[in-house]
């Protein structure tokens, strides 16, 4: 599910829930998707994948991070730059991927490390 995948007027809903309007209208859609996937229990798991050195991104990794965080919704971030290879972001992904598999079907056993 990427941000375009939600409708922008409940997008931009769960944006207003900021304490802040947010200046950036691709952050309003990108935090209000998030918040609105999290918040309907739509997703397993969030990947965030950032380009290096992405201003508006410092912002939006820690609003989206932090409610997951709330909502114990595992979350990962991936960084890209020129120099980032594909293998090696498909790796990182299929790694995530089946770390929520692993939780999924393993979910009574809590890890020790929260």
């Amino acid at each position: 599910i990427t941000a375009e995948m939600v409708e922008e007027i409940i997008s931009r809903y769960y944006a207003s829930i900021l304490p802040k309007r947010m200046f950036w209208s691709q952050g309003q859609k990108i935090v209000g998707s998030t918040f609105c996937l999290i918040d309907r229990n739509a997703i397993d798991g969030i990947i965030y994948i950032s380009a290096f050195g992405c201003g508006i991104d410092s912002v939006l990794i820690e609003l989206v991070e932090n409610r997951a965080k709330e909502k114990s919704i595992p979350f990962t971030l991936i960084t890209i730059d020129e120099l980032t290879g594909e293998a090696g972001v498909n790796t990182r992904i299929e790694a995530f991927l089946d770390m929520l598999d692993w939780r999924e079907k393993n979910e009574d056993n809590i890890s020790t490390y929260g």
